[in-house]
């Protein structure tokens, strides 16, 4: 119990010596009242649960003993007088100056940093554009220009078409963030004043038709794309000169809609499977590009399923009686073997070619990482390891998990919502980031 200023409470005195404290020993009487509670307590409750009875605090208990009014003790009914405050004293009137002078002041120091227009803005009466008469003269130019607002709209104006439409394509800018940081580059450039070379973050350009895929406001529609562009670019990539690109094995089949979906919202896997093993169903890793088994039953069965989703969407079927048979990612390619490591790695260059713009003139720093893995692996020593250890699979396996642990280092920038809100106002990052 805290005392008021002035009071000091006796020392060495024992509860069980004395009954009671005087009023010169102490004058605050609610002092006096604690001590023969706390000394009741020592008496007859010392070392002992407070809980250990239920009758240690009835009313016949604390009556009985002389020592502890109890009166004093349960009045709880205490009714203190309240006063009212007056608005009108001279004490408010004071204060309500006061502010009044605070906020004239504040008034005039904005002002004082503001500058005052000199003459007042004309405003002029607003006058409805009067519709004009058709006539056979003006008639091929009115078409036109109906014409032309209707491809407008059929372009995608991001002022117009469906609400559905327009929050596809906020989201779209959204996900672009999100792959600009991923596929970030470091690029040298030079100071025009003082000659001075710095480093600094480049941030890629996606590529028209992966920004179409984005942008479509069905999953039928960007997955029928996704299959027709990925086709056409893996079969050019076939006839190039490029190692990564002559060794895709990307096939159209692979990219249904529960993974086109994942590209178009960018769930990408920040963590390896070894700490996050949910994760490998419905977050995008390296392991998901392995070389699928096409000829595996449930390569087959899931990609039956996903034709005939298709083919439910494209015929406007109801959408509580489509057959939805792949809800999770694909995770069953190729991973037993030095050249399935090449493959995914392969997969992955021409992946991010087919979505990132400039990729094989500006590589990015997630690239990069996995390149100096991919060279030892082809140089003769990698060469001769992978010969050594090509009938032990489990080894090609914690191969690719040791991959998907560089991958997860450069997956976690886009995550960062301050790395986020640098690529929107389009400042570049700490270098820092990329070369750790």
């Amino acid at each position: 119990m805290p005392l008021p200023s002035g009071i000091v409470f006796p020392d060495s005195i024992v509860f069980a010596e004395r009954e009671t404290l005087t009023a010169e020993e102490m004058p605050y009487e609610p002092v006096r009242i604690w001590y023969k509670a706390m000394r009741y307590l020592v008496l007859n409750n010392a070392s002992k649960s407070l809980h250990l009875h239920d009758g240690m605090f009835c009313w016949a208990e604390l009556s009985a003993q002389g020592s502890i009014p109890a009166v004093t003790m349960l009045a709880t009914l205490i009714q203190p007088p309240l006063v009212p405050l007056d608005p009108f004293r001279p004490h408010y009137a004071s204060i309500r100056a006061v502010l009044g002078t605070s906020r004239d002041a504040a008034i005039l120091r904005h002002a004082a940093t503001t500058d005052v227009p000199t003459t007042l803005p004309e405003q002029s009466a607003v006058t409805p554009p009067e519709t004009p008469a058709v006539t056979p003269d003006n008639m091929s130019a009115l078409f036109q220009a109906a014409v032309s607002a209707v491809t407008q709209e059929i372009r995608g104006d991001p002022t117009t078409g469906t609400s559905k439409e327009r929050e596809q394509k906020r989201e779209a800018a959204e996900v672009t963030i999100r792959y600009q940081l991923l596929f970030a580059s470091v690029q040298t450039v030079t100071d025009v004043n003082n000659g001075t070379v710095m480093r600094t973050v480049h941030y890629p350009a996606l590529t028209p038709i992966f920004t179409s895929i984005l942008e479509a406001p069905k999953t039928n529609k960007a997955v029928a794309i996704m299959q027709e562009q990925i086709q056409r670019h893996c079969s050019q990539a076939s006839r190039s000169d490029h190692r990564l690109a002559s060794g895709c094995t990307l096939h159209p089949t692979m990219f249904d809609s529960v993974l086109v979906t994942t590209l178009r919202r960018a769930c990408i896997a920040v963590e390896p499977p070894a700490i996050d093993p949910d994760g490998i169903v419905d977050k995008l890793g390296l392991y998901h590009l392995a070389s699928p088994r096409t000829e595996s039953v449930i390569y087959k069965d899931r990609l039956a399923g996903s034709r005939r989703l298709l083919q439910q969407e494209l015929a406007e079927e109801d959408s509580t009686k489509l057959a939805r048979k792949a809800t999770e990612l694909y995770r069953g390619g190729s991973m037993e073997s030095g050249a399935d490591i090449h493959n995914m790695l392969s997969n992955f260059w021409n992946l991010g070619d087919f979505m990132i713009a400039n990729f094989k003139e500006h590589p990015p720093a997630l690239w990069l990482a996995l390149a100096e893995f991919d060279n030892i692996m082809r140089s003769p020593e990698g060469r001769r390891w992978l010969a050594l250890h090509r009938t032990l699979p489990h080894v090609f396996h914690s191969i690719t998990m040791d991959l998907q642990q560089i991958f997860c280092l450069f997956a976690s920038l886009p995550s960062c919502l301050e790395y986020r809100d640098e690529v929107r106002a389009g400042r570049p990052i700490a270098v820092l980031a990329l070369d750790n």
